[in-house]
């Protein structure tokens, strides 16, 4: 039975099509992906099915009953609030029930005399509070908090978790509550080591899944079903994200085929109709003239199929020739980093990064892999110990925060004032980059995530760097930009040194993996 039908949705803004005729069904019990460049819609639709938007045209249907659960991209925090405190909010008609159970309890507790109406109302109280699993509230809790490695951070104020904490937090929420649709957007970007316990979590919730992400490790994990939005339409594939992009690449030639036929097809019709034509003038024969009219008659009725979309249009990043540096890159000896009250955030951290390497720092969110890199890069000052810095470095940071970009600028003078040039040659290069004739002139402020991801990473390209620090470079990034990306780490010659959760990114282009667990540095 299906959860979820959308029968041609259709949204768009200012005049351009975002969505066009999407329609699709989603099973009680299904796992499905969306999959799509950014931009493509993935967004729009997710809204939609959260009902937090209205599309323009078509129909939602949700089956009687369901109860979603997705990301809220702003939660309503009361000050002070601890993360024990918004996760029990998740439970907030349970905890009105409970609520309301105590308060008759207390009653009979008083010796006071209920009526009929009181001992009906608490018995169904009693069914409810067990029906939606009340008495495994806060083992529920407990369970998705270690499985997220948040449980240290039950006692702790919303305001003094990092960006990483607060986002494992909205995850939590999602996933504590009773429901039966989840609606995920990017659920991994700020996950680390737990990536394998939301998995697991997944495929064993008992209802369906929506998930739009980019992480192809794992949708290939946990999908059973991937719709990919392009240019507004949405394509279905029954399986996960290995089969979709087998699938893709044979659809793709297959309606090459049909398309190359038709066009052969549609040629000859037009010689013969022509070649009538002409033996019609020639020899003054109606015959020839009316075997041509029915036959362009034909060929106006073919519904002519559209070339099907080779290549995406990518980044282009070229890092291939780089200035040789120093063989050591960097050499950390003994450091220590504290933070206030002084408390070792970073301890004993000895490493050597030298010429070539392809390091990779892995750890769960907040143990301090990003102000490693700033300590590496005299951002930040250590307590205590060295940290070596070779000679001869053109370094390209690349920080997950997007520090560099300056918001009130517009794309190509945030560009130039990182990569000095003429303006007509900054908008030859930015279009490399996917930013073409008036995109240049938004302001950065405006841009999406991807979009942000895509400038900062033209302006590191346009420094040609010989190091490039990398803080969770994949964020935000769509599948085909990050195969772009991993691409042009392949052919660089230089030294990279990354923070990431992205398991496959990591997996295939790293050669050194550390991770960071109780302070010191481990090499995997």
């Amino acid at each position: 039975m299906n959860i979820l039908d959308l029968n041609k949705i259709t949204q768009s803004f200012a005049g351009n099509d975002i969505l066009c005729d999407v329609t699709f069904a989603i099973d009680e019990q299904e796992k499905v992906a969306i999959v799509g460049r950014n931009g493509s819609g993935k967004s729009t639709l997710l809204k939609i099915i959260k009902q937090e938007s209205q599309p323009q045209s078509g129909t939602i249907a949700f089956q009687k009953e369901t109860k979603i659960a997705y990301i809220s991209q702003r939660l309503k925090v009361i000050e002070h609030q601890t993360v024990l405190d918004i996760l029990k909010s998740g439970f907030q008609s349970l905890i009105s029930v409970k609520k309301a159970m105590i308060h008759l309890e207390n009653k009979m507790a008083s010796g006071e005399i209920l009526s009929e109406k009181d001992y009906d109302r608490y018995g169904k109280l009693l069914d409810d509070f067990q029906l939606f699993g009340g008495y495994e509230m806060e083992a529920k809790i407990e369970s998705v908090a270690n499985g997220l490695s948040i449980d240290n951070l039950l006692s702790k104020e919303w305001q003094n978790l990092s960006g990483g904490q607060k986002a494992k937090v909205k995850l939590a929420l999602s996933l504590v509550q009773v429901t039966n649709l989840l609606v995920l957007d990017e659920p991994t970007n700020h996950l680390d080591l737990t990536t394998d316990w939301l998995i697991d979590h997944i495929k064993h919730y008992r209802g369906a899944v929506i998930i739009a992400s980019h992480d192809r490790h794992f949708i290939d994990q946990i999908a059973t079903k991937v719709i990919e939005i392009e240019d507004g339409l949405s394509s279905i594939y029954n399986g996960n994200y290995s089969f979709y992009f087998q699938e893709k690449q044979k659809r793709i030639a297959l309606a090459l085929q049909k398309y190359r036929n038709q066009q052969d097809r549609v040629k000859k019709m037009k010689q013969s109709i022509r070649q009538l034509q002409e033996w019609a003038h020639t020899y003054h024969n109606e015959k020839f003239a009316s075997r041509a009219r029915s036959m362009q008659k034909a060929l106006d009725k073919i519904e002519v199929f559209q070339r099907p979309r080779m290549v995406e249009k990518n980044m282009v990043m070229n890092l291939t020739k780089v200035e040789k540096s120093s063989k050591i890159i960097f050499e950390a000896k003994d450091i220590v980093f504290q933070v206030e009250k002084q408390q070792d955030l970073l301890k004993n951290i000895t490493f050597t990064v030298k010429r070539g390497n392809r390091v990779a720092i892995l750890g769960d969110n907040g143990v301090g892999k990003s102000t490693l890199l700033k300590l590496l890069l005299g951002l930040e000052e250590v307590t205590s110990g060295s940290i070596y810095t070779g000679p001869n470095l053109s370094i390209g940071y690349f920080s997950q925060f997007e520090s560099e970009l300056e918001t009130q600028k517009t794309i190509i003078e945030s560009y130039i004032n990182q990569v000095p040039m003429s303006e007509a040659d900054a908008r030859y290069q930015l279009s490399k980059f996917l930013f073409f004739n008036t995109d240049v002139f938004k302001k950065v402020c405006n841009l999406s995530g991807g979009e942000r991801k895509r400038l900062r990473w033209a302006q590191i390209i346009g420094q040609n760097p010989n190091v490039l620090v990398l803080d969770k470079p994949t964020n935000d990034l769509d599948i085909g930009s990050i195969e772009m990306l991993e691409d042009t780490l392949d052919d660089y010659q230089g030294t990279v040194i990354a923070v990431s959760h992205d398991r496959y990114f990591v997996n295939n282009h790293f050669d050194t993996h550390y991770a960071l667990e109780n302070k010191p540095l481990i090499k995997l």
